[in-house]
């Protein structure tokens, strides 16, 4: 695996699993569930200048519903907002979560955050908490490459939101 997309590379990706758990209800915080697959990474496409933000769940691809940023403790958060899309993507995936945020430990080992909707909960009250891990050493590997390029972005004050 390059340490790193470069620029002129044809399709280049480079993503990082993390499997997740979910709160069982948005008013039992400690009663965990099994998750969705996050992941998250970037795409190179050969015809772009710069690295575009991939986000799936459960392989559903959400990047274009989704944004990366890094917050101010360069930590970098995952946003997904899908609610404009939720009939769509819904019919093919009933448990898809619609709108939530992830943020990063440093180490890229792990996440906490919060399901905000899902495709079979839209209420609007409350969240349910969300965490993971990265899935194995490998995609541990890859996230630091994943962030590294975040941080790369924002010193070039390119969007890491972009995507």
């Amino acid at each position: 695996m390059k340490p790193y997309l470069v620029a002129g590379q044809t399709d280049e990706s480079i993503t990082s699993d993390f499997t997740t758990q979910i709160s069982q209800s948005r008013t039992s915080p400690l009663i965990w569930i099994a998750g969705l697959l996050l992941t998250i990474g970037y795409s190179w496409p050969s015809d772009s200048a710069a690295p575009i933000p991939v986000i799936k769940l459960d392989g559903e691809d959400l990047s274009q519903e989704s944004f990366l940023t890094m917050d101010s403790g360069d930590r970098l958060v995952v946003n997904i907002d899908s609610g404009s899309v939720a009939d769509i993507v819904c019919a093919s995936h009933s448990n898809l979560y619609l709108r939530a945020q992830a943020v990063i430990a440093p180490d890229g080992t792990r996440f906490s955050g919060n399901v905000f909707s899902t495709c079979s909960d839209r209420s609007s009250t409350g969240s349910y908490a969300w965490r993971g891990s990265v899935s194995s050493p490998e995609h541990h590997e890859q996230f630091i490459q994943i962030l590294e390029i975040a941080s790369q972005l924002r010193l070039q004050n390119l969007s890491v939101e972009e995507g």
